[in-house]
């Protein structure tokens, strides 16, 4: 009865977790109530959306070169310097190369080995699909879905379709809202056939989209064609300097309603619990109970309370309190004390009435 109510949560928590396919070339992207603008980064001022980094590691006698090729604006362009059996094959949106290179001009004259790892390989027949979970992505696609964040609700960009060794290769982004200027994006880590990159920009702040246009059918994302919004002169623009004014949300719209479904089920849980301990409780309760009511009677009608209430009733008998009772102990009958039941305490003096 009580597993019920927590397994509904465990089941709403989960389908929380979920993310939407994109189509090719989309940089408008719009999630739950936010919308997102990354066509600024798909211009000529960002590459065109190409992300190359560099990293460079000393394994003597040689130096490790690692480089990333990723673009975000469709496949990438071969190279002319390299041969086609030293690049990743035609049709790859992110590769990954590893170079070794002689650490002094005497050792060798040539790299003394490559390793091209398609991490993204496309396919023109690629078409939007439903949504799926972010551990069911095998073949090509981008995928977008919402990140927790202390500040931005952030984005995610989630791309496969590239295979290594017959093992599929990922390439996860993590996009941060930050107000200065965009800072290069960066390897955060490595692990599970995932390369996972973080790239902090303005362009990747999320903005409360307000206008759904659900009435004439049309989709709530931009049209590919349309002019993307410079932040600049929309700043120049307006009357107060403030591009980021309509940022973020305080509380997104389903995490209220996952809240009050979590309060809801804990307050009948609750409720399910203390009714079904009031009806059936322990056997420790139960015997607790009784030796608390047995207690409580037995402390209503002590000795001294018995003793009084043979007082009053001599008082309504007219017994005179002066009268001797010669055959008991010859004391006044008022002041002979005769408890009416046997005491349950030894008494220091052994005396008529007392039981021990």
């Amino acid at each position: 009865m009580i597993a019920f109510p927590l397994a509904l949560v465990i089941v709403q928590i989960t389908a929380v977790a979920s993310a939407i396919r994109l189509p090719m070339n989309q940089c408008r992207i719009t999630l739950d109530n936010y919308r997102f603008d990354l066509c600024p980064l798909l211009d000529e001022r960002h590459n065109s959306g190409h992300v190359d980094l560099v990293l460079h590691y000393q394994t003597p006698p040689t130096i490790t070169t690692i480089v990333y090729n990723i673009s975000l604006n469709g496949p990438l362009r071969s190279s002319d310097a390299f041969s086609d059996d030293e690049q990743c094959v035609r049709g790859t949106w992110a590769c990954v190369t590893t170079r070794k290179h002689p650490s002094g001009p005497d050792l060798w004259k040539d790299d003394r080995g490559a390793e091209d790892i398609p991490i993204v390989m496309g396919h023109p027949q690629s078409e939007p699909q439903q949504d799926h979970s972010v551990g069911d992505k095998e073949d090509f696609g981008i995928y977008a879905e919402l990140r927790e964040s202390d500040k931005f609700p952030s984005l995610s960009l989630h791309m496969h379709g590239g295979y290594y060794a017959n093992v599929p290769q990922r390439v996860q982004i993590d996009f941060e809202c930050v107000e200065s200027e965009d800072d290069a994006p960066k390897i955060s880590g490595i692990g599970n056939n995932t390369h996972v990159l973080t790239w902090a920009t303005k362009h990747a702040c999320a903005r409360v989209h307000q206008t759904f246009l659900e009435d004439d059918g049309e989709s709530n994302l931009a049209p590919e064609d349309e002019e993307p919004d410079d932040p600049l002169e929309d700043a120049e623009d307006a009357e107060e300097p403030l591009p980021n004014q309509d940022l973020f949300t305080p509380v997104p719209p389903n995490k209220k309603g996952l809240s009050t479904v979590t309060i809801i089920v804990c307050s009948g849980t609750a409720l399910l619990g203390l009714g079904y301990f009031a009806m059936r409780p322990p056997a420790v309760l139960r015997r607790r109970i009784r030796e608390i009511r047995r207690a409580r009677f037995l402390r209503g009608t002590r000795d001294p309370k018995l003793i009084r209430w043979a007082a009053e009733e001599l008082e309504m008998l007219g017994v005179d309190e002066y009268e001797v009772d010669e055959m008991v102990n010859s004391r006044p009958l008022a002041d002979e004390e005769i408890p009416l039941r046997s005491s349950r305490t030894r008494p220091t003096f052994v005396n008529y009435g007392t039981a021990h």
